[in-house]
């Protein structure tokens, strides 16, 4: 990508980034995610996989989910699948937070992602959590929480299901891959590798 292409993208805020010295530093956050790895399932279904149900599909639902996690090891990447597959679990809040523990005290949060333990990063400058759609805005109040315009230091996911703690180890993986650092993505991958 040309100079002039990621200035554009600077100014028009497709990219988020700071002047820091006469030169342009990009916030690694801003840059694009891996292409999708398959095509996004319905809400429904996704929460089907997260949850290991299919109680509340069909006949056909519930067969062509099962079929899916079936060969889901066989796929060349299982973390980039899963994550396509489950992008509409919920809305991603990138967030700033006076006090981000605090965040992740609060019983209405259940940690994922780089909070979750079973991720095994040593991240102390940002949680990642779970909030049910219908306390979203009580917590972002309630922890002063305002959307981030640089690195953010919490990550809210806001869902119509508030996952059991600890999450299903589907959601750390695909919460992981979402993150797009490098380091994330590799974790998930390792995570995929471990518990699919």
């Amino acid at each position: 990508m040309s100079e002039r292409r990621v200035l554009a993208m600077l100014h028009s805020g497709e990219l988020k980034g700071e002047k820091v010295g006469g030169r342009w530093v990009v916030s690694p956050h801003s840059l694009r995610q891996p292409k999708p790895a398959g095509r996004p399932m319905s809400p429904r279904n996704a929460w089907a996989l997260i949850l290991k149900t299919d109680s509340w599909l069909d006949a056909q639902a519930a067969w062509k989910l099962n079929d899916r996690m079936s060969h889901l090891r066989d796929r060349s990447d299982p973390a980039l699948v899963l994550a396509s597959w489950l992008r509409s679990r919920g809305e991603r809040l990138e967030m700033s937070a006076p006090d981000p523990a605090k965040v992740l005290d609060d019983i209405r949060v259940v940690p994922s992602g780089v909070s979750d333990r079973r991720s095994q990063m040593a991240v102390s400058d940002l949680v990642e959590g779970y909030v049910h759609q219908d306390e979203a805005e009580a917590i972002k109040a309630d922890h002063w929480l305002v959307p981030s315009r640089g690195k953010p230091n919490a990550i809210l996911h806001v869902s119509p299901f508030l996952p059991p703690n600890p999450v299903p180890i589907a959601l750390v993986i695909a919460d992981l891959v979402d993150n797009g650092s490098e380091r994330d993505v590799r974790q998930a991958r390792e995570l995929a590798r471990e518990y699919l």
